[in-house]
């Protein structure tokens, strides 16, 4: 009689996504021929038919069939069968094949397979906010925290314009292959960047899986690069007279997003002017041994978006065209560098002209018949020249004209002395 022997071998893990291979093994180790024998394999719901070789008389749904016909006394044969892990629903996939025939007993083979499924995932670790100049240091962690191995992991960071990677700062996309990551196994990928630009710069981490490179899992961290931006300025009256004060007002101003330290401010006095004091209070260093007089200011921070405003106060005491500077020093121990810079307020000091005119005579009363002399004295008082200076004197009618004598000639009429000008009294 016939007698008929099926075995079904498979893996005992499968995983999510990823193909499923069995053998299925068929004979007859009779002592007679098998009529009308037919083999079906009944594939439960985790799983997906793929191909099998040789290739089944029959599929429907989930049912394959083959139609094997007589099997004769001893006869054997195999089968390939590729399925596909559909779903974890439940875990363990239970795979029965039956071979059957006219006369022979059925028999059954059963194959069971776990299935696993890979889960991974990025966390992108780096600063939210770094100063233009510094390096920006940055961690990704993929980690498979699902039941079964995943394969062909690679990870892909683009990197935004304006960041520097290497020599590069228009933008690129970094890519590692990581291979296999087993359940619960991470790795741990670190890199730096220049922060050749001010601005909010977003990195976008992704972590594909498979050879179709599916996108598992992304992530995306914002970093902002910021600096200060200084400007000095230095304002006051461009014109003063001699002897008088005025007011320097000098503004640092920070229009940037990063506080500025460590300032000194010094500003260097022009022979024509005095320090008098100033707002804060600045250390006065006089002119010596040919170098100017200079005034000193040490200020610890200046605050983004904010301004620190000084005041100087000082007297004019030489005539003539002077410029006042100021210097701003920045040693701030992070990046990036400031570099020096100046503000100059230009100044004309003027002298007043101010003329004094005094009158008296020599014989007071004077008798009628005789003379008198008056004498006239004219004086700058001021501290400019007087230029073109007109002296004139009218008669009284009650005298008579006899002469007179002046700085210049002079002519008299109508009771008017007239004298020439005085090209300048000083």
């Amino acid at each position: 009689a016939p007698e008929l022997f099926v075995k079904k071998t498979g893996p005992a893990e499968g995983i999510l996504g990823e193909q499923v291979v069995y053998t299925i093994e068929y004979g007859n180790p009779g002592k007679a021929s098998a009529q009308g024998v037919v083999l079906k394999d009944t594939l439960p719901s985790q799983l997906q038919f793929v191909e099998a070789t040789p290739a089944p008389d029959d599929v429907d749904g989930k049912v394959l069939t083959w139609n094997v016909g007589t099997l004769k006394r001893n006869q054997k044969g195999k089968i390939r069968l590729v399925t596909k892990a559909i779903s974890q629903n439940p875990r363990t996939a239970i795979n029965t094949v039956a071979l059957t025939s006219k006369e022979a007993t059925p028999k059954t083979g059963t194959a069971l397979t776990k299935i696993l499924a890979p889960n991974v995932y990025i966390v992108k670790e780096g600063p939210a906010m770094v100063r233009k100049g510094q390096k920006a240091n940055y961690t990704l962690t993929v980690k498979n925290q699902g039941t079964g191995p995943a394969r062909n992991v690679v990870v892909r960071d683009k990197i935004p314009a304006g960041m520097k990677y290497k020599t590069r700062v228009n933008g690129m996309t970094l890519r590692w292959k990581l291979g296999t990551l087993a359940a619960g196994q991470k790795k741990t990928i670190r890199y730096t960047l220049g922060t050749p630009k001010v601005g909010t710069f977003d990195n976008t981490a992704k972590v594909y899986m498979g050879r179709k490179k599916k996108v598992r899992h992304k992530t995306k961290l914002r970093t902002r690069v910021v600096a200060p931006s200084l400007k000095i300025t230095k304002d006051g009256q461009r014109k003063v007279y001699l002897h008088r004060s005025l007011t320097y007002t000098i503004t640092i101003q920070n229009d940037g997003d990063a506080p500025a330290r460590q300032l000194t401010i010094i500003d260097t006095l022009p022979t024509q002017l005095d320090y008098i004091r100033s707002t804060p209070r600045g250390i006065y260093r006089a002119a010596k041994k040919g170098k100017l007089a200079t005034v000193t200011w040490k200020i610890p921070e200046v605050k983004a978006n904010s301004k620190k405003v000084i005041t100087l106060l000082v007297r004019a005491k030489i005539t003539g065209r002077c410029k006042n500077g100021v210097k701003l020093i920045c040693k701030d121990p992070e990046p990036p560098f400031v570099p020096t810079m100046e503000a100059f307020a230009p100044l004309k000091i003027e002298g007043i002209p101010a003329v004094h005119i005094s009158s008296y005579d020599t014989e007071d009363p004077c008798e009628v018949g005789r003379q008198t002399i008056y004498i006239i004295e004219c004086m700058n008082e001021g501290t400019s020249p007087c230029t073109i200076v007109v002296m004139k004197d009218r008669i009284p009618v009650e005298m008579e004209y006899v002469g007179a004598k002046g700085p210049t000639p002079h002519k008299f009429k109508d009771g008017m002395v007239y004298f020439e000008p005085v090209p300048i009294l000083q």
